[in-house]
């Protein structure tokens, strides 16, 4: 037999007898709440603001505009305000094809105390706030919901609020 096996180590010849300085376990401890922190900050500064853009309820697209509605709720009055977005469309908005009402739990609507008609040109990837304030002093024990219309066709419900005195 030839000595070729001469090349390779054994082996006992490839461990190191050493003595190797294993990490602290301060030090794993730190690294491990290092790597924890930081996908907390992943998660709650980029995934959760961007799922909730993604999956948010209150908004609608219209004929290249988009309504973002939300709600502001007083003792006896009710706040809606839409954020009307300009996504792609170079026409001016026509405030006279949108109306928003208030419809109670026996089916009664009750329109806003401001109302606009005219057409605004929202600039493209701009947009305007358009507050509607509805009176509540009579109805604020019931509940209600928002419905919103776009060329007398129903594009957006929200859910039963409740009033605050329930």
């Amino acid at each position: 037999m030839s000595d070729h096996f001469k090349y390779f180590l054994k082996p006992e010849e490839r461990k190191s007898y050493n003595i190797k300085n294993k990490p602290t376990r301060k030090w794993n401890v730190i690294f491990t709440l290092s790597n924890v922190a930081l996908l907390l900050l992943v998660f709650f500064l980029v995934y959760k603001p961007a799922m909730d853009k993604l999956n948010k309820e209150n908004k609608v697209f219209i004929d290249g505009f988009s309504i973002d509605i939300d709600t502001e709720l007083t003792e006896y009055n009710l706040f809606a305000n839409l954020y009307i977005f300009n996504e792609s469309c170079n026409d001016p908005f026509d405030f006279s094809r949108l109306s928003c009402s208030l419809v109670f739990a026996n089916n009664e609507e009750i329109y806003p105390l401001n109302l606009r008609s005219d057409k605004e040109l929202i600039k493209q990837n701009s947009g305007i706030h358009y507050i509607l304030s509805f009176s509540l002093k009579e109805k604020r024990s019931s509940s209600f919901y928002i419905k919103l219309k776009y060329d007398n066709k129903t594009i957006y419900e929200s859910k039963t609020i409740k009033s605050q005195n329930q």
